[in-house]
């Protein structure tokens, strides 16, 4: 619906962008962007309505904004084939904002740039039917993948989720120096995390509630699974687990 291309300083305030079938905003190259009470009400039966794609860009502050959308709500990308090399991604604030996602809440990856320098704070996601946060650097495994770097997620809740975190890595990407802490998940299953040298995070002061089932609104009806055996598991992690670190986190039992 709005797309910017190779622009500076835009500012987007107080606006509804409703009943998109596509990506609804596209910053590709951009320097300096402010998004602040914006609401992005797409139509949640298509696979493609992303809400705010953020590419390649750098100064970027969100807040205060709602999004209700059929695909990503907040994909952070590095994905422009002709300037990903020198114009990175990074410098992104994301606050106060309410999510409300059929895919991931906040998605960090695809391309072959840098994605580095990100603050993620008091951040809602009521709803993913995949998981509230992602890193992944690529859909395919090609020669040279997208690299996050320098990531902070703090005091942000996530409900109604398949799954709190998705991270791994493939051929030469990277997600290092992660940190995700004071966060609570609701959700269906533990965060699942590739951990190794190229993918490595931690979590503090978090507590997951597990939950019997999510709505798919892709899907007719619930998805649910049997969740019993691994009910009191925080997080999965294959590969190496050394690579991902939790300090002070815990399963909470629905009693509790």
């Amino acid at each position: 619906m709005v797309a910017f291309f190779l622009c500076r300083d835009i500012r987007l305030e107080g606006v509804k962008l409703v009943r998109t079938t596509a990506w609804t905003c596209h910053f590709r190259c951009c320097d300096g962007v402010v998004l602040k009470n914006v609401t992005v009400d797409a139509d949640r039966t298509i696979a493609n309505s992303d809400g705010f794609s953020i590419d390649c860009t750098r100064n970027v502050l969100v807040e205060g904004c709602t999004l209700r959308t059929g695909d990503d709500s907040l994909p952070i990308r590095a994905s422009c084939a002709f300037h990903a090399a020198t114009n990175f991604c990074e410098n992104i604030v994301i606050s106060n904002c309410d999510i409300w996602s059929c895919n991931y809440g906040i998605r960090f990856g695809v391309g072959t740039g840098l994605i580095r320098n990100v603050r993620v704070s008091d951040v809602r996601i009521h709803e993913a039917a995949n998981a509230g946060i992602g890193f992944t650097p690529a859909w395919k495994a090609a020669p040279r993948n997208c690299y996050i770097e320098d990531v902070e997620i703090d005091n942000c809740t996530v409900s109604e989720a398949a799954r709190p975190v998705i991270g791994g890595s493939a051929n030469d990407s990277m997600v290092r120096n992660v940190t995700i802490r004071n966060c609570r998940f609701e959700t269906l299953l533990p965060s699942l995390i590739w951990g190794g040298p190229r993918c490595r995070m931690s979590f503090e002061n978090c507590v997951r509630r597990p939950i019997e089932r999510v709505k798919v609104r892709h899907l007719p009806g619930w998805r649910t699974e049997e969740i019993r055996k691994g009910r009191t598991v925080f997080a999965e992690v294959r590969d190496d687990a050394s690579a991902v670190q939790t300090r002070n986190c815990r399963t909470a039992l629905e009693d509790e």
